[in-house]
């Protein structure tokens, strides 16, 4: 009786013994095609400038600007992917910006600038740019933006900021209590979601709401987390990253529900680190972008690491037909080649291997079906051991790939198969 791992539209799965889903899933497309798996296409270098890492924001015209997030440096991408410095910013590194009715607003610790947005495409250098339009009070990690119905909203310590339609500056529109800085900012139909941290010490933090028009709050839910890193974008759902263990919440309406959480997470992350691409939400997490998503409405969400970086992203983007990496102190995109990907099945267990009358059966080995195939390399861990390289067979005439040896009895079995070249399998059995 042999274990068959082929959910690939479930993701990546909660656990070693969870047998729904896979253990780890790296550089793989499991939406593109429904019911087999292959390479993404990797990530490549597009740009050595900007050499530091920044913060980012497209213009209606496909130009990209981005904002060092060490130094006041700004660089501008043009649609056609040529890079230039337009402006270096006297009042240091950069910490959030938002086109907003016609003008790039961009934000360092106590200053918010501006320029038009044609005059941040048409202009060599920033000649006419102003970046020190507004103060800020408090002089904070992030100032986080967002746009929505009449202004643009702006987080500063514990205070948001807004800039309305007419492009005037209200300072303290609204006032959380001082405990709370503000760590992320989206939308909730027409109400504001403010994500906050207390400190890197505190296991706790709030979700607040407000409705853009009251003095204070709408509705407030306490988060057993250090705090509120980052929202995803999610048709229809409303979604946010906290903590530093990769944990997932929704928001209910009224309050925040656990949903996912991805395993092996330590650190927290960036509120520039999601966007949205080709109608999949992609979150960057140290060097790894994950995608939250669902081909189908009865499909659940799954995650799935679909893209890897050569450095710590600090920030993605996405146009029409590309994503934009920052970190490492170089650009990435999506190049032409494929990634290697490689695929966790979860611990298969001797209670998979009991036949008909109850008797114990011997492992024999890893099967993997495929309709096409580059260069597939096959480990197994036995017993919760270390992997070992296993010598693999491809048999054209059955379009499958085995292991040759036979693993005879053992508790458990574990498989992590490499996909080196463009490869596309219909499932990995454990036999």
């Amino acid at each position: 009786m042999s274990k068959k791992y082929s959910q690939f539209t479930v993701g990546e799965n909660r656990s070693l013994s969870d047998q729904s889903g896979f253990f780890s899933l790296t550089n793989c497309d499991v939406h593109g095609d429904l019911g087999v798996l292959q390479n993404n296409l990797a990530l490549a270098t597009e740009s050595t400038t900007p050499n530091e890492d920044c913060v980012s924001e497209i213009l209606s015209n496909g130009d990209t600007f981005y904002f060092s997030t060490t130094s006041g440096k700004t660089w501008k991408r043009t649609a056609a992917g040529v890079y230039s410095l337009v402006s270096t910013n006297t009042n240091g590194a950069h910490k959030g910006c938002k086109l907003w009715q016609g003008y790039l607003y961009y934000a360092t610790q106590s200053k918010l600038g501006r320029i038009t947005e044609a005059l941040a495409s048409s202009e060599a250098s920033w000649s006419s740019k102003s970046d020190s339009w507004k103060t800020f009070a408090t002089a904070g990690v992030h100032k986080p933006m967002y746009t929505i119905g009449s202004g643009l909203y702006i987080g500063d310590g514990n205070n948001v900021y807004v800039v309305d339609s007419t492009h005037t500056f209200i300072p303290d529109a609204l006032d959380l209590p001082s405990q709370f800085t503000i760590s992320a900012l989206d939308g909730l139909s027409d109400d504001l979601m403010i994500g906050t941290i207390i400190g890197a010490n505190v296991p706790y933090c709030k979700m607040f709401i407000w409705n853009r028009i009251s003095p204070s709050w709408t509705g407030e839910d306490k988060v057993p987390e250090i705090g509120i890193n980052c929202f995803l974008k999610i048709d229809n759902m409303y979604v946010f990253q906290a903590g530093t263990s990769g944990r997932l919440y929704y928001w209910t309406g009224s309050q925040a529900v656990k949903l996912k959480k991805i395993k092996g997470v330590t650190s927290t992350v960036n509120p520039y680190n999601s966007t949205e691409f080709q109608g999949r939400s992609l979150l960057a997490i140290g060097t790894k972008i994950y995608s939250l998503y669902r081909e189908d409405g009865d499909f659940p969400w799954a995650l799935v690491c679909e893209y890897t970086h050569s450095g710590t992203i600090k920030s993605i983007i996405s146009s029409v037909s590309d994503l934009f990496v920052s970190g490492g102190g170089v650009i990435a995109h999506i190049g032409a080649s494929y990634a290697t990907s490689v695929i966790e099945t979860p611990e298969a267990d001797l209670a998979s291997h009991i036949d008909s009358n109850g008797n114990e059966m011997a492992f024999t080995g890893v099967v993997i079906p495929y309709r096409s195939a580059g260069t597939v390399g096959i480990e197994v861990k036995i017993d919760n051991g270390a992997y070992m390289s296993q010598t693999v067979v491809n048999d054209p005439d059955r379009k499958e790939i085995r292991t040759e040896s036979n693993f005879g009895f053992a508790n458990t079995v574990q498989a992590r198969v490499t996909l080196t070249g463009l490869s596309v399998i219909k499932s990995i059995n454990i036999v």
